[in-house]
């Protein structure tokens, strides 16, 4: 049993400076935000003058009774999102988990749906590949 426990890898956790807890920040987000959802979580986010994004996860008991549970879930979403960070400009976004499926679905698929809803809020935005015509692509030096 100890040899599998050292088989484990260590699970990357966000870094402090890209999370907050406070209740006022959250509250602003929660009444300011623009939501969008998907059937795992829901997304609010906003805009702020802060010098890096910065997310909170939420997880309520009626998801998930367990406390170890909603820890795991926060700590997949808060390794999805340390992937994905790639923010042009600072936001506070709130992700908060609706469905008890986060635990048991790919973590690829909870990559691609908070993808997806960062597109849609605002905070990613998807530019259009380049079109080049032929003989005229773009030289590398």
């Amino acid at each position: 049993m100890l040899g599998n426990f050292l088989n484990l890898k260590a699970v990357q956790v966000l870094n402090k400076k890209y999370r907050f807890h406070s209740r006022d920040a959250l509250r602003e987000v929660f009444r300011r935000g623009n939501s969008r959802s998907t059937d795992l979580f829901n997304m609010k986010a906003l805009k702020t003058d802060a010098v890096s994004p910065r997310v909170a996860v939420v997880v309520s008991k009626k998801i998930f009774k367990s406390a170890v549970s909603r820890n795991r879930a926060r700590r997949r979403i808060y390794a999805a999102i340390e992937e994905l960070l790639m923010f042009e400009e600072p936001y506070d976004i709130i992700v908060r988990v609706h469905s008890n499926l986060i635990n048991e679905v790919e973590f690829i698929e909870v990559q691609k749906q908070l993808m997806r809803l960062l597109t849609k809020v605002g905070v990613v935005r998807v530019h259009p590949a380049p079109v080049w015509t032929l003989g005229t692509s773009p030289r590398v030096t």
